[in-house]
């Protein structure tokens, strides 16, 4: 569960990106966060992942504080969330399958993970989520040659 109180978020240059936003979502609830260009859609979600800290306010992931965490709380955190940001940065000569199997990386050792090794559950969790977003016909085409919107 993701429960948000209060957040605020002031720029040093004084731009007020978030101002007492308060929200709970609940394990499994799809939410979508729509608003203009400089709304704060991505600085709500870069405080949920702790890459910006709060003015003030709460962000609890399962529980656990996000704001003001340390970075090893952090990394914690993150492995139980997934974002795609608008740079989403995939590496071209990887195919489908092996880009999303990067977001595994967190729970393999340093050694699997350089020599792309992953469990057999990994890969299984990976093909579901492809398989989700309907690119199973793709999952070992190159992300260079994907379109846009598959990518």
């Amino acid at each position: 569960m993701i429960q948000v109180r209060h957040l605020t978020k002031v720029y040093p240059d004084g731009t007020r990106a978030l101002d007492d936003v308060s929200v709970d979502i609940q394990d499994g609830e799809f939410v979508s966060i729509i608003g203009l260009s400089g709304a704060g859609k991505s600085t709500f979600l870069r405080c949920l992942n702790g890459l910006v800290q709060p003015t003030q306010g709460s962000i609890k992931i399962d529980g656990q504080e996000v704001a003001g965490a340390s970075e090893h709380t952090l990394r914690l955190v993150r492995k139980k969330m997934g974002f795609i940001f608008q740079q989403f940065n995939l590496v071209t000569r990887l195919n489908v399958l092996q880009n999303v199997l990067t977001g595994r990386l967190g729970y393999r050792s340093t050694h699997s993970g350089l020599l792309g090794l992953f469990a057999v559950s990994d890969r299984q969790i990976a093909l579901d989520y492809i398989q989700r977003v309907g690119l199973a016909e793709k999952v070992f085409t190159r992300a260079s040659h994907l379109s846009g919107g598959q990518q």
